[in-house]
């Protein structure tokens, strides 16, 4: 937020003829200024800069680090990008057609953000009119409800024992089905993040061909990474 702060007030000192998502909302602002204030401002360019950035950050790191901890997994992706290589079905970089046939890759991308979504809070939700029943209580209309991905994607019911374990074979199974569609890493639903494909994208263009060039490991492999919320 302090960053956001500081650029659009900057932007408006020194002016631009640069077409950017913050031109637009300045635009916005001029037409509909009792509408859309400077907090309106701030707060869609602090959107801007977590929504489509900072979230596919943390998903990488975390396909990453756990391929990195558990050096098994590792390989058998490699083995993976090494097999297509050899049959001429991987391009370098990795095109996302090529990625979305690699099992073993989408598998362990699953599991990576089943274990560490990218959104830590629940996602907040507005009961409708008429209100609704969840878990045999009636919930009043205009009440605000949520659940949390940290938690849903631990449920065992769906998931299977060991949910604090990474796992990717979890998601080769013919059930995978039930776990997909309850996977809330991204939300769900028609609310489900409206950038969860090109986030997605990336990151099945980005690790293939990461671990396609790089012999990748961590330095400190006994140490547990630390996490600020």
């Amino acid at each position: 937020m302090p960053f956001a702060m500081r650029e659009v007030e900057a932007r408006k000192d020194r002016g631009t003829d640069r077409k950017g998502i913050l031109s637009k909302l300045f635009a916005v602002q001029k037409e509909k200024p009792s509408e859309f204030n400077n907090n309106a401002v701030v707060s869609m360019a602090t959107s801007n800069i977590f929504a489509g950035s900072d979230t596919t950050a943390i998903s990488t790191r975390a396909i990453i680090y756990y391929l990195l901890k558990k050096p098994q997994y590792k390989q058998r992706l490699v083995d993976e990008i090494d097999y297509l290589r050899r049959q001429g079905k991987l391009s370098d970089p990795v095109k996302l057609e090529e990625a979305d046939n690699m099992p073993y890759l989408q598998a362990v991308m699953y599991e990576a953000l089943r274990l560490h979504p990218a959104v830590g809070m629940s996602l907040p939700r507005v009961v409708p009119a008429g209100g609704c029943e969840i878990t045999g209580r009636h919930v009043p209309a205009g009440t605000v409800v949520g659940v949390n991905p940290w938690v849903v994607d631990r449920n065992t019911e769906i998931f299977g024992e060991e949910v604090e374990s990474f796992r990717p074979d979890r998601w080769l199974k013919n059930e995978a089905g039930d776990m997909k569609r309850f996977f809330f890493a991204s939300g769900s639903g028609a609310r489900m993040c409206l950038g969860r494909s090109i986030s997605w994208m990336e990151m099945s263009k980005l690790i293939p061909t990461l671990f396609m060039h790089y012999e990748l490991e961590l330095a400190e492999p006994e140490k547990e990474w630390t996490m600020k919320c």
